[in-house]
């Protein structure tokens, strides 16, 4: 069975995740996006292969979540 390439998306912009999302699915990708961090948070698994992040977002904005990810010790991976 082949591996599920997993994106998940947080952008403020809905249009923006909706591009990179048919983007995505295009070349092989399941995507998932989110508009605000806490939607993102419930969406990311273990599962997840990549993050696209905005960095400039209301609320938390991308270097908070990426620190908030970093406290968590989410890990790098790469695929093939």
């Amino acid at each position: 069975m082949k591996a599920t390439k997993r994106i998940l998306i947080i952008d403020d912009e809905s249009d923006v995740c909706e591009i990179v999302c048919a983007g995505g699915s295009r070349y092989g990708f399941d995507c998932l996006a989110a508009t605000n961090a806490a939607t993102f948070l419930k969406m990311l698994t273990p599962g997840t292969t990549l993050i696209l992040l905005d960095l400039v977002m209301p609320g938390m904005d991308g270097i908070e979540l990426l620190r908030l990810l970093a406290s968590r010790s989410a890990r790098r991976a790469s695929f093939s």
